[in-house]
């Protein structure tokens, strides 16, 4: 039981410290990589199939945040990787809006970790 509390504790303290670095480079640069960023806020026909085909993965994704048996396996790093993924998408795409808020939610329920809507 002392084992199984204290390897809890550390997966929450690791996930704390990666998401909120997460949370405080939220106003600095973007998550995505310049090529990604690019594609996600272009217009130009040209990249329409590419940032589609991003879109569409990002979603196959973001969907998993909404399904407990996720939760329930994911790591630190994953949970991060899809926090990380809902960030860069949320302000193009509902539902990586939706996974944000999902994850958001998870993070106080599972691990009482608040990362607040409004610290955006």
């Amino acid at each position: 039981m002392v084992a199984h509390l204290t390897a809890t504790t550390a997966f929450s303290t690791v996930l704390r410290i990666a998401l909120i670095g997460v949370a405080e480079a939220e106003s600095g640069p973007d998550p995505l990589s310049g090529e990604q960023s690019a594609r996600v806020t272009s217009g130009a026909p040209d990249d329409g199939l590419q940032r589609d085909a991003d879109r569409a993965r990002c979603r196959t994704q973001l969907d998993l945040v909404q399904r407990s048996d996720w939760w329930d396996a994911a790591s630190s790093a994953e949970i991060v990787t899809m926090f990380e993924t809902a960030i860069a998408w949320r302000d193009v795409d509902l539902v990586a809006r939706d996974a944000d808020e999902a994850i958001r939610d998870e993070l106080l329920r599972r691990y009482g970790i608040s990362l607040l809507a409004e610290e955006r």
